[in-house]
């Protein structure tokens, strides 16, 4: 199914109060649907993004292309330094670059280990260079190029072939750049690279799908007008250069698309298709291909089906920045004047953005054979920003947090809970530099204060004679060491991550290196001095960000409705003088820099795709330990879980509050004096708490892990909240806000938490997080940490990756010492705390169990619905519920593509439109998901209801055969490997923790979708969805404005049973088994 991804939104869909205790806020920035890999990461980037990120990120320009360029610069790649991909020791993929005769650059990775494929296609060319007149076009052709081919017109034809190869396909426009993908498993590659290079050379972009995709992005558009990102993000852009295309609104939506060109007498379709004809062009793309097949099998893949791509003509020139490549970003008023924005959520923030403009008449991408020189004093080159990566060197000093550090200092101060730099918006005429601080209340009145001492700090370190080289190397360092153990990621991921490099880096040397690991060379320090020239009070643009603004706020955003004021800077010229603050200084030499990277164990094969490696046990009555010694990934890390089954932190909702404030004092209290240098050299030690009790984590590099897990737990017994007042007090108004701003999450996140409150027995609303929040004193959380480590408790651990046996024994041995004897307690399995999951209650017929809950966001129009089938038990292990998994996972894969084109593509209900199987905490279901607002919730709940009415359809037209080839599909999805050492480690973590130890889980799972026959597809279907189903387990979940939702008669006359308690209606039902019901194998 094709998602588009080219917008920042939401992150996780937040389900219950627990969840939200563990994980507000969630993250900000994902595509619309979660990939199958986790994201691409930023080379240094360790901080998380507030509200205020900088919009459509990254990635590299389009550049000025000549047939006589291109061919000069295939003969200086030719060069066998140049073409020799650089990769890290652990990458076992063999690389081949080719470069078509159209001009398309093609990687071609080969992994003859992988079980999954993947390709990307990058076309640099992006929102920056939509015509002026219909804003949205490079995202709108994004849409479009899904929507049929001359040789594949159906307009699901691509997602439905994926399907049936267990794969998944999306797309992303940013400004000067989309980039098209998908994944699939390595026998459906070559027929999916087919259908993907059809999408740039023959698409339809029929006049029907004209039209109705302009209801897609405007659905898409609503969807994001709540999100604090996007309205904070076009805040910024509305203070651009109105000349300059970051000014522009690159979404769009019906007004741009359709209703403007309207006015203006513009042919929409005629506009698309001459955007289409000029820029999807093979010089202006790279593609980066990853099967299991020889790289000459893949590189025929790419001349056959990549190969007819129109190149450009002998003398054409095609330079898409050249439009506004003299145009700069930010016009001086801009500088002299800052914004105080109004959230939609209860956020304080303060951002300072620093442009980097880069000098004119560079190269568009990196083409320096050697290290490059500084460049000339007061301008910044591309070459240089590229290749020394200045933003890491400074950030890592302006973003530092242990002593001497401006965080640091802020923090003391009580004014700001975090504070993060990072480099974003590489396009081809300029990049930012961003520094973001989460304000406290007294934070938001110093914010004036907070900026002087940013300034003071960035005056001393621009005033230095020269960086100091001592940091530089550390940098360098640790950037090596990352490199030397850095793993592979997913293929889609690495496909997606490789072509965007491709645009970057002129070399096939750089393809893979990209910006993962620092370069060193004689204009380093030049290049860091020329970016500290940038962080001028002169050269900011500042925005604030509180709900305190309300009343003040004179101007109104244009495209999403922020309110916001402007203020004159009459402090700048001060700025720019000040010096730094006593205390504020260099950072010390990381204590934790890696010292031993060698391997304690040889690196072997499995001896099969389905090889299992069973962890080593020691059973005792009040602690079972795990271990396995890694053979397979041959990384010089390792990694602790450790788990304290304990009642007390979810005991009650005072506990549930006390446990989360108590997390984050320590945190944040430890960053300064050990978790920041931890973290920075590798090192991670996670603190939290659930239902099940308390939950540690240490990783990283084993040369140190050990001492650094002794020295972090020691650290956190001894920690005395009650002498951290301050910190209390930043914590407890972070997750006041937090909860006061559940109401603003999008329709569909609500909808799934009350769904979730419903069926979690003993579950915690936020409202009752809220009540207990309410008078809580420091004191009251000193109190429950005493009590937390003194209740008694049962310990798991599992210690995994590069130790000995013995050192994993020493390891555990010191943390129950740590932790004292006296407190373990033995207990039967059925005593220990886990989560239980409420059946719902069988409702052959009618509307079944029914929530409806208002939202008070009153920018939100979109309404959501909800609607699951509970079919099984995640934690019996039985047989029965192994084949009811699997039954239902392929009917899920049967309804799931054409419940997507049925209500999105074809009746345009809404943006969010998902079918899945949903594997929850104790049971496993089926949901159907749309959020909208072109109809009411009750009347999308009829065509919901319609779509499952001729399921049975869908099914009838499947054969025995097709049945079949999709269950071997997604028994082959089940088979995939860990791509890297810790998600492998996670899998036995999770078999220990549920108490299952169903190591080879994935096998059975594989044989038992294998044994899927369309007659129990039929049966499964009329079982759990049909009317009249005899296990018929229906609960729908409504969430949208008081306008649009329907009345507890409407529901009632429906055969609806309306829950106005959901947590009481959770413990009056059965529940499914909490504990396997097989003994431990």
């Amino acid at each position: 199914m094709q998602f588009c991804g080219s917008c920042i939104c939401t992150g996780s869909a937040f389900g219950s109060s627990s969840e939200i205790l563990g994980r507000l806020p969630p993250s900000r920035r994902t595509a619309s649907r979660a990939l199958p890999e986790a994201s691409p990461k930023s080379p240094a980037s360790r901080a998380k993004q507030g509200i205020l990120s900088v919009p459509f990120r990254r990635r590299w320009g389009a550049l000025a292309i000549t047939a006589a360029l291109a061919a000069k610069r295939r003969a200086r790649a030719a060069s066998p330094a140049l073409s020799l991909v650089e990769k890290s020791p652990l990458d076992n993929r063999e690389y081949k670059p080719i470069t078509l005769r159209n001009g398309l650059r093609v990687l071609l990775c080969s992994d003859r280990a992988a079980d999954r494929a993947a390709a990307a296609l990058d076309v640099h060319v992006g929102y920056f260079n939509d015509p002026p007149a219909v804003q949205g076009l490079a995202h709108f052709c994004e849409h479009m190029l899904f929507l049929g081919t001359e040789q594949y017109p159906e307009e699901s034809s691509f997602d439905t072939y994926l399907t049936a190869n267990s794969g998944f396909s999306n797309a992303f426009t940013e400004a000067e750049d989309t980039c098209f993908f998908f994944s699939c498993s390595t026998a459906g590659l070559r027929s999916a690279l087919e259908r993907f290079g059809t999408f740039f050379q023959k698409p339809l972009f029929t006049a029907s799908a004209t039209e109705r995709e302009v209801n897609a992005i405007n659905s898409e558009h609503l969807k994001n007008v709540p999100n604090d990102v996007f309205r904070m993000g076009q805040v910024l852009n509305n203070r651009a250069n109105p000349a300059h295309p970051y000014h522009r609104f690159g979404t769009g939506n019906i007004k741009t698309l359709l209703e403007d060109t309207a006015a203006k007498g513009v042919d929409l379709r005629g506009e698309l298709l001459r955007y289409y004809r000029r820029y999807y062009r093979a010089p202006l793309m790279t593609l980066c291909i990853l099967g299991d097949e020889s790289p000459d099998v893949l590189e025929r893949y790419a001349e056959q089906y990549f190969g007819g791509i129109p190149g450009i003509a002998a003398g054409e020139i095609l330079d898409p920045p050249a439009a506004y490549e003299n145009q700069p970003p930010f016009l001086p008023e801009a500088f002299k004047q800052g914004i105080e924005a109004v959230p939609v959520a209860d956020a304080r923030e303060l951002q300072v953005v620093f442009p980097v403009p880069f000098a004119p008449g560079n190269t568009r991408r990196v083409e320096a054979e050697e290290a490059p020189p500084a460049p000339t004093r007061g301008s910044m080159s591309v070459e240089s920003w590229r290749w020394y990566n200045p933003a890491i060197h400074v950030g890592s000093v302006l973003g530092h947090e242990g002593p001497h550090s401006l965080c640091a200092l802020l923090r003391r101060r009580g004014w700001i809970t975090e504070l993060d730099v990072s480099g974003d918006d590489d396009t081809n005429t300029f990049a930012v530099l961003v520094v973001s601080m989460e304000l406290t209340e007294e934070g938001l009145e110093h914010k004036d204060e907070i900026l002087e001492l940013l300034f003071g700090y960035l005056n001393f370190l621009r005033n230095l004679p020269a960086w100091p080289q001592e940091l530089l190397s550390e940098n360098l360092q640790l950037s090596d060491a990352a490199w030397a153990s850095r793993e592979t990621d997913g293929p889609m991921n690495a496909t997606v991550e490789l072509a965007g490099n491709m645009q970057a880096w002129a070399f096939p040397r750089d393809y893979v290196r990209g910006n993962n690991r620092l370069r060193n060379g004689q204009g380093l320090s030049g290049t860091v001095d020329a970016l500290m020239q940038c962080l001028r009070a002169d050269n900011a643009i500042i925005t604030a960000v509180s709900r305190k603004f309300e009343d003040a706020g004179n101007a109104v955003e244009p495209w999403y409705g922020t309110r916001f004021r402007v203020r004159p800077l009459a402090q700048q010229p001060r700025w720019l003088r000040v010096p730094a603050a006593p205390g504020l200084g260099l950072p010390d030499p990381n204590p934790f820099l890696p010292r031993n990277l060698e391997l304690k164990a040889l690196k072997s094969k499995p001896s099969s795709k389905n090889a299992i490696v069973l962890p080593e046990s020691k059973i005792e009555k009040v602690w079972e330990a795990f271990f396995t010694q890694d053979t397979e990934y041959g990384v010089p890390k390792a990694f602790a879980f450790i788990e304290l089954r304990t009642k007390l932190p979810r005991s009650s909702a005072r506990a549930a509050v006390c446990a989360r404030i108590y997390e984050s004092m320590f945190r944040q209290a430890l960053q300064e004096t050990l978790l920041y240098d931890a973290e920075v050299a590798g090192l991670t030690f996670a603190f939290s708490t659930s239902m099940r009790g308390v939950e540690l984590f240490f990783g990283g590099f084993d040369d140190r892990l050990s001492d650094f897990a002794s020295t972090a737990l020691g650290e956190l017994l001894a920690f005395d909240v009650a002498k951290n007042g301050q910190g209390f007090r930043a914590q407890a108004d972070l997750l006041q806000r937090e909860l006061e701003s559940v109401d603003t999450q999008e329709p569909f996140k609500q909808a799934s938490y009350w769904s979730g409150l419903a069926t979690l027995v003993d579950e915690i609303s936020f409202k009752e997080l809220q009540a207990a929040l309410a008078g809580l004193k420091a004191s009251d959380v000193a109190a429950f940490a005493s009590a937390l480590w003194a209740s008694p408790v049962v310990g798991l651990s599992l210690c995994e990756g590069n130790l000995r046996q013995d050192e994993a024994d020493s390891l555990i041995s010191n943390v129950r010492s740590l932790l004292k004897s006296e407190n373990f307690m033995a207990a039967p399995e059925s005593e220990w705390p886990v989560p239980r999951v409420a059946k719902v209650p069988v409702n052959s017929f009618g509307q079944g169990v029914v929530l409806v809950h208002q939202i008070t966001d009153s920018t939100e129009e979109n309404s959501a619905v909800e609607l699951s089938f509970q079919a099984g038990s995640t934690r019996s292990g039985s047989a029965e519920d192994l084949k009811r998994l699997s039954e239902l996972q392929v009917l899920s894969a049967i309804l799931s593509d054409e419940f997507y084109e049925e209500l999105r593509a074809r009746q345009q209900l809404g943006y969010v439109v998902s079918c899945r199987l949903d594997r929850g905490e104790g049971d496993f279901r089926l949901v159907f998901l749309v959020q909208g607002a072109v109809l009411g919730p009750m009347q999308v709940l009829e065509r919901m209801d319609a779509f499952i009415t001729s399921g049975m359809s869908l099914i009838d037209a499947k054969s025995e055969q097709d049945i079949a080839a999709l269950a071997d599909s997604l028994a082959q999805a089940r088979l995939v490997r860990p791509q890297q050492l810790l998600e492998a480690s996670q899998r036995r973590w999770a078999e220990i923790c549920s108490r299952s130890f169903l190591w080879q889980r994935r096998l059975e799972e594989a044989l038992a979708l294998k044994a899927v026959s369309k007659e129990a597809v039929v049966e499964a279907f009329q079982r759990w969805l049909a009317p009249g189903g005899s296990e018929r387990r229906r609960l729908v979940s409504i969430c949208g404005p008081a306008k649009a939702l329907p009345t507890v008669d409407q529901l009632e006359s429906k055969d609806a049973q309306v829950i106005k308690d959901p947590q009481s209606f959770a413990r009056q039902q059965s529940q499914w088994p909490a504990l396997p019901v097989r003994s431990k194998a």
